[in-house]
């Protein structure tokens, strides 16, 4: 068997290894002898072609202990649920012992969101947002889940490249339009185009050039008067979106929450050993604020500490890598999302 929507060539949890702090995951029913798995919208083609999928626990096993053995790192995981499979999702995570507890939820967008720091020393260190649930649900839907767009607004998805790098149809909003709205996700990557769009590793040796990614997200901020907070690239080992994002940090904000202030390493083929400074702070004993911005000018003051600086939590996302029991035959890695 073959895959057919390959995404990225490196496993999730080195993702986080390398300092993406954002993972993409899409969960869907995959029928009587699979059930709930982790996908890409779908698991098979036809019902005869494997297209990939992996175990719901295994995934958010890899992101527990990699908390656990990183006490000053926050996590986010976006979801995007089929098949209404989030009750399932919900099921497994509260089976992984102590991942629960560590569930921030923020069932109220007008409330401002907690610094950095508050997270870290409360241990609440996760965050589910979910989306695309077909049976709705009042918020919190289920315990310590967050409803996405509620929170989240983000660009459009579905452009070629060409209409990627044009600002005036990338840096618009797609879903969540609403001022009360903390984090903005801009998607930066782009398919092979009609009829059928796959991930191109072709697109994303372009898209994730340093100079591409500051140009197109210093128009986003431009145009919509806010820096995106999160941002979603495919391929994510290729490029230099670590090094765009900790440039970007480390401007806002030279001091790390953890205590630390050594860099992270750009992504190479090869996972990266240690997880660094993703996300800094604005200044020693200082907390930096999750919330993007909504003194609507682009800039969010701690509620926390008095002469707080402004910063931002911005993260490059490293879209869901899922490990597959079929070998690839047309791409050369056996990882997608």
């Amino acid at each position: 068997f073959l895959f057919t929507a390959l995404l990225n060539v490196i496993l999730s949890k080195d993702a986080l290894d390398a300092g993406f702090r954002v993972i993409d995951l899409e969960s869907c029913d995959c029928g009587d002898s699979l059930g709930l798995q982790l996908c890409h919208r779908e698991c098979n083609l036809g019902g005869y072609v494997d297209i990939g999928h992996r175990d719901v626990g295994e995934a958010f096993t890899h992101i527990k202990l990699f908390l656990d053995d990183n006490p000053g790192e926050v996590v986010i995981v976006s979801l995007q649920v089929n098949d209404d499979t989030l009750g399932g999702v919900h099921s497994v995570v509260s089976n992984i012992d102590g991942l629960i507890s560590m569930l921030y939820s923020h069932p109220d967008p007008n409330k401002e969101w907690p610094t950095m720091r508050e997270l870290i020393d409360s241990g609440k260190r996760l965050m589910i947002m979910h989306h695309t649930q077909s049976t709705p649900c009042t918020e919190p839907c289920y315990e310590g889940f967050i409803t996405m767009f509620n929170h989240v607004f983000d660009t459009p998805w579905y452009l070629e490249r060409e209409d990627l790098l044009d600002s005036d149809q990338s840096c618009v909003i797609a879903r969540g339009a609403g001022s009360s709205r903390a984090f903005l996700v801009s998607n930066h990557f782009s398919g092979t185009g009609p009829p059928i769009s796959l991930p191109s590793l072709e697109n994303a040796i372009v898209l994730n050039e340093k100079s591409v990614l500051e140009n197109r997200h210093e128009a986003c901020e431009e145009k919509l008067g806010k820096r995106p907070n999160i941002i979603m690239v495919d391929f994510w080992s290729k490029g230099d979106v670590v090094a765009f994002v900790e440039e970007s940090n480390r401007a806002l904000a030279p001091v790390d929450p953890r205590g630390t202030s050594e860099p992270t390493s750009a992504p190479t083929d090869e996972p990266t050993p240690v997880p660094t400074a993703i996300p800094d702070t604005t200044a020693p004993n200082t907390p930096i604020p999750i919330n993007p911005g909504k003194n609507g000018d682009g800039t969010q003051t701690s509620t926390q500490s008095t002469g707080a600086g402004s910063s931002y939590f911005i993260a490059a996302v490293a879209k869901c890598l899922l490990l597959a029991a079929s070998v690839a035959l047309v791409f050369e890695s056996s990882w997608l999302h």
